[in-house]
């Protein structure tokens, strides 16, 4: 079996369970809040991929654009 050098990229699916912790000036304004927000800190518990993908990049699909094919074959 032959191998090419096809550019590809992967793509992997799944779930994330993860830990938010923010801190705040008040506890009023920690029990309003319903969402840790972008300065939080996050602390990944367990990750679960479920299914991956590959796909040809499109300089990969460039190159086969203006390549030949030859065929080879017995008795011609």
């Amino acid at each position: 079996m032959s191998s090419t050098k096809q550019n590809c990229k992967k793509t992997w699916q799944g779930t994330a369970e993860f830990t938010a912790t923010k801190e705040f000036d008040s506890v009023q304004v920690a029990a309003e809040t319903n969402s840790p927000g972008d300065n939080a800190k996050i602390e990944v518990l367990d990750l679960k991929y479920t299914k991956s993908s590959i796909k040809l990049t499109k300089e990969t699909d460039e190159q086969f654009k203006g390549a030949s094919i030859q065929k080879t074959g017995q008795g011609t």
